[in-house]
């Protein structure tokens, strides 16, 4: 009863996340912390499927974009493994730019 409990452990761990990123152009830092982090549904993989998030809405204008992320979390690898792989949902994370420390900061004269 153990092993087949441990092997189902260890094939949902090993699959872990994965992850896609795209970068921006960008002048200022990117917070730690995402703007937006929704879940998306799929079905079957997404075979066929598409969905779309309006980022430059997200961060109040397209400029202010600095990173777009794609993420299968070990939550999303779990729900998948247990609905045999028919649903399978994925994580998308927007980060916008964030102004520098140092224009925040007073200028002295």
């Amino acid at each position: 009863m153990k092993k087949p409990v441990i092997l189902c452990l260890l094939s949902v761990v090993l699959s872990g996340c994965k992850s896609q990123t795209v970068d921006l152009m960008h002048k200022g830092t990117i917070a730690a912390v995402p703007d937006l982090e929704i879940s998306q549904s799929f079905l079957l993989w997404g075979i066929l499927q598409s969905s779309s998030i309006d980022a430059g809405r997200v961060c109040k204008g397209h400029d202010k974009v600095a990173r777009i992320q794609t993420v299968t979390t070990i939550m999303d690898t779990l729900e998948s493994w247990l609905s045999f792989y028919l649903y399978t949902p994925r994580t998308v994370r927007v980060y916008c730019i964030r102004k520098s420390l140092e224009a925040d900061r007073p200028r002295r004269a």
